[in-house]
């Protein structure tokens, strides 16, 4: 398995960890740990002294943790550069949706509990899906928006999404999302 990987593993429908698996890994049987392979997952809990075992087997793939924090900037033709973080939790397979803000500080800026929802799904490491769809109750009556498009996530955890789409402002052209995993918010 490559180095410095981190990936979830999920003991129940409600309980998982993001565990950092680093070079040289290995099963029981002394084998180094491989992508697509089946093994059962044990979690030792030092606070409580159990040992879980997780419900089902667990395969390994080379999909890196996208649960999570992210901060950085929406650039684009109308307004330039502002700052925007989303929360990602992970809904279903390797689809991804959590509530956005324009602002660094995960806090809306535009009244409501967020600004926004972003979705994204993303296989091997490409975002071949990018949703938001935007609401800001006290700006412009709303300004509800979409926006769709594409992009990647690279082994720093840094996200990034070319788009286009359109609110009560107008048509957002040549625009991006560069956002980086914030470990601690």
């Amino acid at each position: 398995m490559d180095k410095n990987i981190y990936t979830s593993i999920a003991l129940t429908d409600n309980l998982s960890y993001d565990t950092f698996l680093d070079e040289g890994q290995v099963d029981t049987d002394g084998d180094l740990l491989q992508y697509d392979k089946s093994y059962f997952i044990y979690v030792f809990s030092p606070e409580t002294g159990i040992i879980n075992k997780a419900e089902n087997t667990f395969l390994f793939s080379d999909n890196k943790v996208v649960n999570g924090s992210y901060a950085g900037t929406w650039s684009d033709t109308l307004f330039g550069s502002v700052s925007v973080s989303i929360i990602f939790a992970n809904v279903k397979n390797d689809t991804y949706k959590g509530p956005t803000y324009i602002s660094g500080n995960f806090k809306p800026t535009y009244g409501g509990s967020d600004d926004g929802k972003t979705t994204i799904v993303v296989e091997n490491n490409e975002i071949v899906s990018f949703k938001y769809a935007q609401f800001a109750p006290n700006y412009r009556g709303g300004c509800p928006g979409t926006y769709n498009g594409v992009g990647s996530i690279d082994s720093e955890f840094r996200i990034n999404v070319d788009f286009t789409g359109n609110d009560c402002d107008g048509f957002h052209d040549n625009a991006q999302f560069s956002l980086r995993r914030i470990w601690k918010n």
